[in-house]
C-alpha cells in the first residue's frame, strides 16, 4: 500500500510519515522507565524480604497488569499513543482507518503481557528468546520501507508521527 490516504485532492505517502527507529527506540525507552518506577515500590519491597521466592510470582502478575494497562488500555483510550508516544510525538494508526482500534492495541500489545506469563510458566530464560525476537524484529525493520516491527505488521498498523498526521487531517 503506497498511499497514506487518497482522499479528495492530497495524498501523503506512508514512507514520509512513519515514525523512525530512532524515534520509536525513545518511545519505547521512556515507556520502560514508566513501568519501572510503577513498579518500584514493589520492588523495593521483595528485595527487603529474606524469602523471596513466593513474591517473584506476585511480581510476574503485577508486571502483566501494568504491561496491559500501559501497552493495551492506554493507547486504546488515547486514539494510538502509549505515555512514550505521547512524549515523543508519535501515535499508531491503521492501515485503513483513522486510528488504531482495541483489537491491534492487543495484538501490539500482547507481546508485553505474554512475556511474563511465559516467564511464570517457563522460568526466566524465555530472555533469551525475548533478545532474539527483538534482534529479529529490528532487521525486519531495517527491511521494511514503513517502518514497520513484527508485531506492527501482524495487527495490520502503523506508527506514524503525529505531527505530520494531523498536519494531513487538518488538509481533508
Amino acid at each position: 500500500m503506497e498511499e497514506y490516504f487518497n482522499q479528495k485532492r492530497t495524498t501523503i505517502y506512508l514512507s514520509e510519515t512513519t515514525a523512525s527507529l530512532k524515534s520509536r527506540i525513545k518511545a519505547h525507552l521512556l515507556d520502560r522507565m514508566i513501568c519501572l518506577i510503577c513498579l518500584s515500590p514493589f520492588l523495593i519491597w521483595i528485595f527487603t524480604k529474606v524469602d523471596r521466592g513466593p513474591y517473584i510470582f506476585a511480581f510476574s502478575l503485577i508486571l502483566i497488569l501494568i504491561s496491559t494497562m500501559l501497552y493495551i488500555i492506554v493507547p486504546t483510550i488515547t486514539k494510538g499513543r502509549t505515555l512514550g508516544k505521547m512524549i515523543v510525538g508519535l501515535r499508531t494508526i491503521s492501515v485503513g482507518d483513522e486510528h488504531a482500534n482495541s483489537g491491534q492495541h492487543i495484538g501490539r500489545g500482547l507481546i508485553y503481557v505474554l512475556v511474563p506469563i511465559f516467564e511464570i510458566v517457563y522460568g526466566y530464560y524465555l530472555n533469551i528468546v525475548m533478545i532474539l525476537f527483538w534482534f529479529i524484529s529490528l532487521y525486519y525493520f531495517s527491511r521494511n520501507r514503513y517502518n514497520q516491527s513484527i508485531h506492527d505488521k501482524y495487527s495490520y498498523c502503523y506508527v506514524v508521527v503525529d505531527r505530520k498526521y494531523q498536519e494531513y487531517l487538518k488538509q481533508l
